[in-house]
């Protein structure tokens, strides 16, 4: 059976660049240079434990990154293992293209705008480049690997990623950080949707409700017997807190909603 998993391309980069580097700690008694350090590390809890017992110990710390052989090693070895614990025998590996059409859309706050400025790991653009030239890689366009995935889904397909926004889209799914297994309903996909229309994605800059979280959107929710009824409770929640609430659920709508065919926009059933 020809069974095809649609990896998160964007997450590797990051995974494995900051498994192949880290910081390490040396820590040496006053006066002992020339014996060497007597431990090395490269958690900094063991130093404290230490530094907790003997304050005078001296510490020095060295950033360590593997070479660019051993890094590709590492994602090829990764890239094996995430294929055969999807239970699959084929794979695509998929990346965001240059251009978003959230990025667009989004007037409440930039999209994704929080994160600029946060460090990448040192072999970050090595492994990117590296998985951008595998004839298996393929590119997203003017949307994110994210709806390429849910539309793969959509047909069958495994979806592979950490990334919590797929949760939005029903069909077979397997997080390769927690090595789960899991499926998404029709009924669960479409709940998890305006819950999260509810509490935003801090991640990637959505607002949402200010106060809600997972706990409160789960219980405005799930006591709802329709999309309609979820729809009006999200509506009711923006007025409170939006001038033009209807197009402030509308925008975050189509910047949290993951794409199932091509080129879809969502839009509100419920009318303003």
């Amino acid at each position: 059976m020809d069974n095809t998993v649609f990896l998160d391309g964007d997450f590797l980069p990051y995974q494995i660049g900051f498994v192949t580097q880290r910081t390490v700690y040396q820590l040496e008694s006053e006066g002992q240079h020339t014996a060497g350090p007597f431990l090395t590390t490269r958690y900094k809890r063991i130093v404290n434990k230490y530094l907790k017992l003997n304050p005078d110990l001296l510490v020095t710390s060295y950033f360590y990154v593997e070479d660019p052989i051993q890094v590709i090693t590492t994602l090829k070895l990764h890239i094996q293992n995430i294929v055969k614990d999807s239970r699959c025998n084929r794979f695509k590996v998929v990346l965001s293209g240059k251009t978003n059409f959230r990025d667009r859309i989004a007037t409440i706050l930039p999209y994704k705008e929080n994160r600029k400025g946060t460090d990448k790991p040192h072999h970050f653009k090595l492994i990117r480049e590296w998985l951008a030239d595998k004839p298996y890689t393929i590119f997203s366009e003017d949307e994110e690997a994210d709806d390429v995935i849910s539309k793969a889904m959509m047909n069958g397909y495994v979806g592979a990623s950490p990334d919590k926004d797929l949760n939005n889209t029903p069909g077979l799914h397997y997080n390769f950080v927690t090595k789960k297994h899991y499926t998404v309903t029709e009924e669960e996909a479409t709940q998890n949707f305006y819950k999260q229309m509810l509490t935003g994605d801090k991640a990637d800059n959505i607002p949402g409700i200010k106060g809600i979280g997972p706990k409160k959107s789960e219980k405005l929710i799930d006591s709802c017997n329709s999309i309609k009824e979820m729809e009006r409770v999200v509506y009711g929640m923006y007025t409170a807190v939006y001038d033009e609430p209807f197009e402030a659920m509308t925008e975050v709508g189509q910047l949290l909603y993951m794409r199932r065919e091509d080129n879809e926009m969502w839009e509100p059933i419920v009318n303003a």
